[in-house]
């Protein structure tokens, strides 16, 4: 089967209006397609999401990883350089959750694998935190 060189160009433009109008109602529609549940498309549009990256001055003291079911988070315990106190950093999947600076002292970090939380302890003082976990953050307290 042939067909002719009208034939064909008529159904050549046929397809390519047919793949350009789908295109146009996807690109301007109102509806925001592929959207993830906790992400606000409307937000980031046309910009780069930002990662989470320790600055240079910055020096890692402790860390400490989750196990369980949160298992991509990182607590880290930072110094800037010139700086007195340590910055506590709790990261997950490259994204800052949970951000606090605590006055001079030398921390430990731990993972509480049965209560599924961060400790951290102040071996010069001798207090204690805990980072409880929440859906998008993590809650301070101090341990008994």
């Amino acid at each position: 089967m042939t067909l002719s060189r009208k034939t064909s160009i008529i159904i050549s433009t046929i397809g390519v209006l047919a793949w350009s109008s789908l295109f146009a109602f996807f690109y301007w529609g109102s509806e925001e397609y592929g959207t993830y549940p906790n992400i606000d498309f409307g937000s980031v549009r046309g910009a780069a999401v930002e990662r989470f990256t320790l600055s240079v001055q910055d020096v890692v003291l402790a860390s400490s990883r989750a196990t369980g079911a949160f298992e991509s988070d990182t607590l880290l315990v930072a110094r800037r350089a010139g700086t007195e106190g340590v910055r506590v950093y709790v990261v997950r999947d490259e994204n800052l959750l949970y951000e606090k600076t605590f006055e001079n002292g030398r921390f430990e970090a731990v993972w509480d694998e049965t209560l599924d939380r961060f400790g951290l302890i102040n071996t010069k003082s001798g207090e204690s935190f805990l980072f409880i976990p929440g859906e998008h953050t993590y809650i301070l307290e101090i341990a008994p």
